[in-house]
């Protein structure tokens, strides 16, 4: 009779153990069933690649020196790089191709800039040497036929198409000037004399429609495009936002009458010039914040960069008003809830933020002038009393596997059955013992 019981207990225990991991087996193939494998992403390669530090479509170095001489080594190395980043981009291409629009879309943005950026350059270069094998020389107008190329080989994306559409708009020429003997034209720009140019203040309105308008991965690689090449060749995350702001503060300025009035006191009135600077400053930062909140009002994905940016300008004037750092804190916390990309996105934020003027222990005055993107560095520096050493941004997170979820499933069934498996044997030795 006590050996059948214990066989039983034998035969509970086992079944419970197999029954937990069927459980979690059922729920690695659950996992795998509902994420088919994606079309191999060339993030891998695409990493390898800048990592060689190489800049693609420039004439290939060449070894110069003979074994002997103390420069071989590095102009050998050099060459090998070049050599491998050709291999590499040449590989990248057909895997590029290879992907649908959503695979596309989930290359991270600032590795997909820049392989644009230098599949245009080498595409571009190739033509050149092609046109003038002596002195190649790469145009704009190269460039845009380099694009063409590039766009041919890696295939259709919507994203950097409606992108680059969204983004002619301040292609457009709003008006001529005379530069040396030649009459050029004129498009939308952060010092542009706004009254001087009647179409412009509609082309900018155009422009910020369409930018609003966009999808987020639109907005996201039109910070890639640029007039020169009429469609990509620049790598500024954030950096399209922040021109439009700079673009409209000055055609408040200049056309509609909100320069700063106060004049200007005489250079040998050191206190006055300094605090003249400070309030001309914090006048033409207050013109860019509303611009900001304007242009991102309704934005979602632009949402928690827009409250970080409120939250640690408001805390660092109310620190330089009051020495008081609660409401730097919030904006310190605002920040270091951003994800990566948003602290990326918001260290391109060059437009003005908050000025002031001050005299130091000689009597000399200065103003310091702070932009946007330096504001999480002043909160921190605020409440730190002054230490910086902790005050840089860290915008890398951890990555965490995908099925670390599933795996952790996996162990603790496995601990649990195990677990009673241990208790149940505790159970019955002391049952038989004490028979």
């Amino acid at each position: 009779m006590r050996f059948r019981t214990k066989t039983l207990s034998l035969l509970l225990v086992a079944l419970m153990m197999l029954s937990c991991i069927s459980v979690s087996f059922q729920a690695l193939a659950a996992e795998s069933t509902e994420k088919p494998a994606k079309t191999a992403a060339p993030e891998e390669k695409l990493n390898e690649l800048f990592a060689l530090n190489i800049s693609l479509g420039t004439a290939k170095p060449q070894i110069t020196v003979d074994e002997s001489d103390p420069k071989y080594v590095s102009q050998k190395e050099r060459v090998e790089k070049c050599e491998k980043a050709q291999a590499l981009y040449k590989e990248i291409l057909p895997m590029y191709k290879a992907m649908n629009d959503s695979e596309k879309d989930a290359v991270d943005i600032t590795l997909a800039l820049k392989f644009l950026q230098n599949g245009i350059n080498q595409e571009a270069y190739d033509l050149a040497v092609a046109a003038n094998p002596d002195k190649p020389t790469v145009t704009n107008e190269l460039k845009s036929a380099g694009q063409e190329k590039l766009f041919e080989k890696i295939g259709p994306h919507t994203a950097h198409d409606e992108a680059i559409k969204a983004s002619e708009k301040l292609w457009e020429p709003v008006g001529t000037r005379i530069l040396g003997k030649n009459e050029v034209p004129v498009f939308i720009a952060t010092y542009l004399d706004f009254s001087a140019y009647e179409p412009a203040a509609q082309v900018l309105a155009d422009f910020i429609a369409a930018y609003k308008a966009a999808s987020p991965m639109v907005r996201r690689y039109m910070d890639g495009t640029t007039s020169n090449t009429k469609g990509y060749g620049v790598t500024l995350i954030g950096g399209k936002l922040t021109d439009i702001v700079k673009t409209v503060a000055q055609k408040e300025m200049t056309l509609d009458g909100k320069k700063y009035t106060e004049p200007k006191p005489p250079a040998t009135d050191k206190e006055a010039t300094q605090k003249w600077n400070a309030a001309n400053y914090n006048h033409e930062a207050d013109l860019d914040y509303d611009a900001f909140l304007s242009v991102t009002e309704g934005l979602e994905d632009l949402k928690n960069v827009r409250e970080a940016v409120t939250l640690l300008r408001t805390g660092y004037q109310d620190f330089l008003a009051t020495s008081d750092v609660t409401k730097a804190e919030e904006g310190i916390k605002a920040y270091e809830a951003l994800d990566a990309y948003e602290q990326l996105f918001y260290s391109k934020l060059t437009f003005k933020s908050v000025a002031f003027a001050s005299v130091n222990n000689k009597g000399v005055w200065s103003n310091t002038q702070v932009n946007t993107n330096k504001l999480y560095d002043k909160c921190v520096d605020a409440r730190n009393n002054g230490d910086t050493e902790n005050s840089k941004p860290v915008t890398d997170t951890p990555s965490v596997p995908k099925t670390a979820g599933v795996v952790s499933s996996a162990g603790a069934a496995f601990s649990v059955a195990l677990s009673a498996a241990v208790v149940i044997f505790a159970i019955r030795r002391r049952r038989d013992t004490t028979e």
